[in-house]
């Protein structure tokens, strides 16, 4: 599966329609980025392994990503592959590298607890802007999921909307 493809993106887009009950591209790509960022970082957050999606064994359960395995350690392509992943996915849906990026530096806070340094060391090296963390050590989120977007959703309880 080869996710800087537009068509692959498009597809998982389309298949999570029914899931969310939501058809609006932006809200849906938020919320599947939201997911999938959280996954593809995880090797580099956790291992010191590659975040370049070109490198990663993804696997999926019920439409989702649920793990992912790197082939690669860190590299310099890493930054290129993840901004390049979410190009296609700004392309097909309409949404914003701003909106992505932040959610992707909230996704390297939460799988970083507790180690700001490293959390602000990949964001660094992925071009992405550091994860902020309140004085206890917790995650201040920058990004919203959008699953308050959803008919059934509500503010997540580390929603920005939320204040704090």
């Amino acid at each position: 599966m080869d996710l800087l493809d537009p068509a692959v993106l498009r597809r998982h887009l389309d298949d999570s329609v029914a899931f969310w009950r939501i058809d609006k591209d932006r809200e849906l790509a938020a919320l599947y980025w939201y997911g999938l960022s959280r996954v593809l970082l995880e090797p580099a957050a956790r291992q010191g392994l590659s975040a370049d999606p070109r490198s990663l064994v993804l696997s999926r359960s019920h439409g989702f990503f649920v793990r992912a395995h790197a082939l690669a350690p860190a590299g310099p392509e890493d930054r290129a592959g993840l901004w390049a992943l979410m190009a296609s996915l700004v392309g097909v849906a309409g949404t914003t590298t701003a909106v992505l990026s932040a959610l992707a530096t909230d996704s390297i806070g939460t799988l970083s607890a507790g180690k700001p340094a490293a959390a602000t060391a990949l964001a660094d090296r992925l071009g992405l802007a550091p994860p902020a963390f309140r004085p206890d050590g917790t995650l201040r989120r920058r990004s919203c999921c959008r699953i308050l977007a959803t008919p059934s959703g509500t503010l997540c309880s580390a929603c920005p909307a939320r204040g704090g």
